[in-house]
């Protein structure tokens, strides 16, 4: 079960059935199946589909240079802007790359922000699973806007 925000049921004409559609088919193969596409290619994709949705994704900063934490970073920044569009109705996604002591990733959106904690379903339970993995910590916000917020150590990853 994906998470759910509590929305309200009418929605100002912005292309929302366009979003449906694209939705319902999933993201597109060329951004999973790309030959492999590098960390950085996905997230060239990733703008190029949703801006064609007419949903602007901004990207500050850049991918962890660790290949894998890259890897990481580049699906569940996919996972945050497919999230804030089809449950909050986001039409701009803020995705943030940095690195102070560890590896860090940050998404915030404009869309509809959930009336108090959310159930936490497929998508950002994955997303959990994956930072975890890396031996990083996840942080779900949900006011004054839905923020996730990612850290992972640098170095040797854990086995």
């Amino acid at each position: 079960q994906e998470e759910q925000r509590d929305v309200h049921p009418q929605l100002p004409d912005g292309g929302e059935g366009q979003r449906d559609a694209a939705f319902a088919e999933g993201l597109p193969r060329d951004f999973w199946e790309d030959e492999a596409p590098s960390p950085g290619r996905r997230l060239e994709l990733l703008t190029d589909i949703f801006n064609g949705m007419g949903v602007k994704v901004l990207i500050r900063g850049e991918l962890p240079q660790q290949e894998e934490v890259a890897l990481d970073f580049a699906d569940i920044a996919a996972e945050c802007v497919t999230n804030a569009v089809r449950h909050g109705y986001a039409t701009q996604v803020q995705l943030h790359f940095f690195q102070n002591d560890c590896w860090r990733m940050s998404s915030t959106d404009n869309g509809i922000p959930p009336s108090g904690p959310i159930k936490e379903g497929g998508g950002i339970r994955e997303m959990r699973r994956r930072v975890e993995r890396l031996g990083g910590a996840i942080k779900v916000y949900y006011t004054p806007r839905f923020s996730i917020q990612i850290s992972v150590p640098k170095g040797e990853r854990p086995v």
